[in-house]
Order: structure tokens, then C-alpha cells, then sequence
């Protein structure tokens, strides 16, 4: 559509009028996406999802409404009708959207959405785009996810030799090598991308993280005071406190930053490892209030806390934190974890002949469409009854 504007403002000279139909489209889109993104975040994906879809019927060519519809109906399990929004980025000759292909290819079966990239990879127009190395990287991952780490690091290596200094490459295989536990071989891929660009916050960040588990702990924290000061640097520094377990150090560089899921989770740790109880409990119920963050980890955290805290509490609170969600294995974890905290503080409840009421047997029976689960817990929990 830029292009087509500036088309317009050049070869028919109508520099006020297509200056003006330029100006409103933009107007619109930027508008469109602001309100968009406001229904989303008060819960209203229905009302932002009409939007779009009527503004899309309007223009038509908006990658950018097209690719935040998409992410809308993902999320609504809507596959069939979020991949009819996403075939137009790959029809006629467009350029190489690359949100575009990351969200088709999640649609797809892995090996299927392999083969997929490569007939992208294929495409003329696609190979002359200056984000060609994007579809190269795909790749590498999706080898990965099938088991092929290896082919996927030849494949890097490969583009490298053509793009010896293209950073997104450069760190695709830093990666690859760290997932293969070759941390050698992925600090020299992050030493390479810092000598191009030696205040790359990212790199700063991964390769001090590899060096502080491989123990060399003065380089790996040179390399984090290197970062600016701000959240990135607060987190790193965090990190590498709670690593040698200097407690008191890691919540002090934390807490200005609380809030922050990533920061929230160190500082519960923190707190843990310093014997506040209390403290990394509210920490971390805070963070199981938050949809976007690991909760099985943190519901396991709780009930490990509260096991220590030594008391009769019961999983309420962190059961009310997920009520209405529908991730059948989230629901499920809490259930173990809830049979759990039942057989630490009372074992004596554990016990399948009690009365149908109970806590256990209520948690007991909500297993039964789950055989294979409902055998775990037989397993755990009445060993000698196979």
C-alpha cells in the first residue's frame, strides 16, 4: 500500500489528493490497531475480532490488521479460517512477510510445515528478499523440533558462508549449538556476533548465562555490567545472584523491577533461598494470577512453599487463580499437586474407601476420564493395592 501511494505521488502528480488518500489510510490502520488492541487487553477478542474483519473488508491489503486478526482466531482455535486470512501474504508475488510464515507454520504439522519452507524457499521472489535468511532459519528450527538439530546447524553453517556477518543467522546457530549442549561452540558463535556489534544486549545476555554455568563467573558478570542500566541488566544480575545464591544482593537488584514476570520469578527464588516464606509465596501467587507465565511451575513452587511454611493451608487461593481456565493439563497438574499437599499435611485422608466427600476422593474421581492419569496417582499412592 506505500508503495501504491507513492505510485500515486509520482507519476500522476495529484501530489494533494494522493497525499490525502495516503494519509487517510494510515490514519485508519494506525486507529484500527489502537482500538484493537484495547478491546483486546479488557477481554473483549470477540468485539476486536469484528473489527478487524470489517476493516479487512474495506482494505483488504493491511498485512498488519491481517496478521493481528490471525493471532486472534489461533488463540480461538479458529485454524481453518486463520489460515484463509493468512494464504493472501503468500499469493501473487508479495514481499516475504516472516510473522506471516511463523504464524502459518504453527497451523501445520512439523513435518509438513518443513516442507512448506522449503517450497517458500523455492519462490523467485522470495530468494531476492532481503529477509531470505529468515525462511533459512525456520527451517533450522522446525529440524530441531523433529530431531535434526544437527542438519539444521549444516544448514546455518551453510548460509553463513554467503552472510559471514548476518547477526540473525549468527545467533540461530549460537542457539542450535546451546540446545545440543555445545557451549563452545555457541560462545564462539556469540564472541563473532559481539565483535560486529559489541553492545548487543542479547548476545551480552546469552553468552554471560553459558559462561556463569560453565562456572566462569568474573567474565560472566564483566559481560552483564556491560549492559545499560534497566530492567535487561537487573534481570541478568538477578540471575547470576540467585546462581552463587547471594540472596539478599539478587532482591536487592530485583525489587525495583517487581511485577515483571521473569523478575518476579527470581525474586521468588530469592526470597525462598533466604528463608521469607512469606514473601516468595506472595511472589509467586502474584505470578499465577498472570496467564502468561508458566503456571505449572509456579503452582509446584507454591505447594513446595507451603510444605515449608509448616501449616494446614489449603490450595485455595491458588485454585482460584485459575478458575474458568480450560487447559485440561493445567487442571490436572493442580490436582496432583493438591493430592500431594493432602498426603504431606494428612496422610491419613489419603485413603480411596473414605467417603465420597472428601477432598481426596473429589480430586480421586475427577480422574476418571483420564485412565492413564488416574493409574498414576494409583501408582503413587497405593503402591501395594497392583
Amino acid at each position: 500500500m506505500r508503495n501504491l501511494c507513492l505510485f500515486l505521488l509520482i507519476f500522476f502528480s495529484q501530489v494533494s489528493e494522493a497525499s490525502l488518500d495516503c494519509s487517510a489510510y494510515f490514519a485508519f490502520e494506525s486507529k484500527t490497531l489502537f482500538e484493537s488492541k484495547k478491546l483486546l487487553e479488557s477481554g473483549q477478542n470477540e468485539k476486536a475480532k469484528s473489527l478487524l474483519i470489517e476493516s479487512l473488508s474495506k482494505y483488504p491489503n493491511t498485512a498488519s490488521l491481517r496478521i493481528l486478526l490471525v493471532k486472534i482466531l489461533i488463540t480461538q482455535n479458529q485454524k481453518q479460517l486463520a489460515q484463509e486470512y493468512l494464504d493472501w501474504f503468500f499469493q501473487l508475488e508479495r514481499p516475504l512477510n516472516v510473522e506471516a510464515v511463523n504464524l502459518n507454520q504453527r497451523l501445520l504439522e512439523k513435518r509438513e510445515a518443513l516442507a512448506w519452507i522449503r517450497s517458500l524457499k523455492t519462490r523467485r521472489w522470495f530468494r531476492q528478499s532481503p529477509n531470505y535468511h529468515q525462511l533459512i532459519i525456520i527451517e533450522s528450527k522446525l529440524l530441531a523440533k523433529i530431531g535434526e538439530t544437527r542438519n539444521g546447524i549444516k544448514l546455518l553453517n551453510k548460509a553463513l558462508v554467503n552472510r559471514p556477518e548476518n547477526i540473525d543467522l549468527l545467533f540461530a546457530l549460537a542457539q542450535a549449538h546451546r540446545n545440543m549442549m555445545n557451549k563452545d561452540e555457541a560462545l564462539i558463535a556469540l564472541r563473532e556476533i559481539l565483535r560486529l556489534e559489541p553492545k548487543n544486549s542479547k548476545a551480552i545476555g546469552i553468552m554471560s548465562s553459558i559462561l556463569m554455568y560453565q562456572g566462569n563467573l568474573s567474565e560472566a558478570l564483566a559481560l552483564i555490567n556491560q549492559l545499560p542500566e534497566g530492567l535487561e541488566k537487573a534481570m541478568r544480575l538477578g540471575a547470576f545472584y540467585v546462581h552463587i545464591e547471594n540472596w539478599t544482593e539478587a532482591i536487592r537488584v530485583l525489587s525495583p523491577y517487581k511485577g515483571d514476570r521473569i523478575v518476579d520469578w527470581k525474586l521468588s527464588l530469592a526470597f525462598y533461598g533466604l528463608g521469607d516464606m512469606n514473601s516468595a509465596y506472595r511472589t509467586l501467587l502474584r505470578m499465577s494470577q498472570n496467564t502468561g507465565i508458566d503456571q505449572d511451575r509456579v503452582l509446584a513452587a507454591l505447594v513446595k512453599i507451603e510444605s515449608q511454611r509448616a501449616n494446614n493451608q489449603e490450595l485455595g487461593p491458588v485454585t482460584q487463580s485459575i478458575q474458568g481456565s480450560e487447559n485440561e493439563e493445567l487442571i490436572l497438574r493442580l490436582a496432583g499437586l493438591q493430592l500431594y499437599q493432602l498426603w504431606t499435611y494428612s496422610p491419613t485422608a489419603v485413603n480411596k474407601d473414605s467417603s465420597s466427600g472428601s477432598a481426596f476422593n473429589n480430586i480421586y474421581d475427577g480422574l476418571n476420564s483420564r485412565p492413564a492419569d488416574r493409574q498414576a496417582v494409583e501408582d503413587i499412592f497405593f503402591p501395594n493395592d497392583n
